[in-house]
């Protein structure tokens, strides 16, 4: 039924249910060293509404290599039950966060290529935003997006 509504409902309304802090989204994607696979991607923007650049991290399940790599606090782990869309324990690495441009993300949800999924739990988002701002990796400008609100108002 989730699928249903990335086939059939207009790339506006995926948009404005994504453009949410937080927001998460399903979408095949290859990585040079590993095939094509399913992918849990979340936005950890303060108004990504308002922003042209998305500050977005990836969901993994190699738990334990994640860590390994990041020693410096920019790896979160979700438990299983932790948010129900993940199916399995996870890790967010947040050192190897990415700015995506809005119209790629548009362009995708035109050719149907993601699936919206619920938003990330408030919990779980502050723990990531919190990891990116710890993080020796992250660009500033990423550390600015996930902090600035319009008027210079803080995330809640």
């Amino acid at each position: 039924m989730k699928d249903f509504f990335a086939r059939y409902f207009p790339a506006g309304l995926l948009m404005k249910a994504l453009m949410v802090p937080g927001g998460a989204y399903r979408q095949d994607w290859e990585f040079r060293d590993e095939g094509k696979k399913c992918r849990f991607w979340f936005l950890l923007n303060a108004d990504p509404a308002n922003d042209e650049q998305l500050v977005v991290v990836i969901a993994s399940t190699e738990v334990e290599k994640r860590l390994a790599a990041r020693r410096d606090g920019s790896a979160v782990v979700v438990n299983k039950g932790d948010y129900d869309p993940l199916p399995e324990r996870s890790v967010i690495d947040c050192g190897s966060a990415m700015l995506k441009p809005k119209s790629d993300l548009l362009a995708s949800a035109k050719a149907h290529n993601i699936v919206v999924i619920e938003p990330l739990p408030s919990g779980i988002l502050a723990k990531l935003r919190k990891a990116l701002l710890e993080s020796t990796t992250a660009e500033p400008r990423m550390k600015s997006l996930v902090t600035e609100k319009p008027g210079g108002a803080q995330p809640e």
